[in-house]
Order: C-alpha cells, then sequence, then structure tokens
C-alpha cells in the first residue's frame, strides 16, 4: 500500500487519528479534499452502468457511483439511494479535480 493512500484511507476512517499526521494530505473545512502529492493516477475509466432500484421514497435522491483510486487502482463504489437532509438540498458528487500539476480529491457531499 502506498503512502498516500494510506493517508487517504485514515482520512476517511478517522480524519484526527495521531497516525494520519504528515504531509500528503489536505482538509478543507468547506470541501474536503485529499491531495495527491507523490503520484498523480491516470484519468478514471468510464462509469459502470448502474441499474436504479425503485426509490424507497420522495426524499430520496440517487447517489450514483464512481471509480475512486485505491491501492494503486480505480475500484468502483457503487450506487445507492440516500436521504435528503432537506428539500433543499443538492448533491454534489465526488470526482477528481486537477490544480496546477496536481489531482486533488473532493468528497462527494449534500449542500
Amino acid at each position: 500500500m502506498t503512502r498516500n493512500v494510506f493517508l487517504l484511507a485514515c482520512l476517511v476512517v478517522t480524519p484526527l487519528a495521531a497516525g494520519c499526521g504528515g504531509g500528503g494530505v489536505e482538509v478543507q473545512a468547506t470541501t474536503p479534499t485529499v491531495e495527491i502529492q507523490a503520484e498523480t493516477p491516470p484519468a478514471p475509466p468510464p462509469p459502470i452502468v448502474e441499474v436504479q432500484t425503485v426509490s424507497p421514497g420522495a426524499e430520496f435522491f440517487w447517489v450514483g457511483g464512481y471509480h475512486r483510486w485505491y491501492g494503486g487502482r480505480y475500484v468502483w463504489v457503487g450506487g445507492h439511494w440516500d436521504r435528503r437532509p432537506h428539500a433543499r438540498a443538492v448533491w454534489r458528487g465526488a470526482r477528481w479535480e486537477r490544480r496546477g500539476n496536481r489531482q486533488v480529491w473532493i468528497e462527494a457531499r449534500w449542500e
């Protein structure tokens, strides 16, 4: 497991754990990000076409699946129904964003 993947796992599981300190991870209060410094992953493969099941209710929103960089390769995280935190909530999907010469992971979130 590369150092970057370890730091990403620490941020996702226990962001304040003592073992996760050190360079390579950047967290912003308004938009959680993980900065990959040592290696830049290639572009992710095309999304996998998923079949949406019937919505469990009007307050639910389909959160589509996405590719996450893990262990030196992309792994698919499947879609699911998620309850809106409030009626006007907007879903912002997880994504890689290029900032200068680096790739930054933007976590999915409700706004």
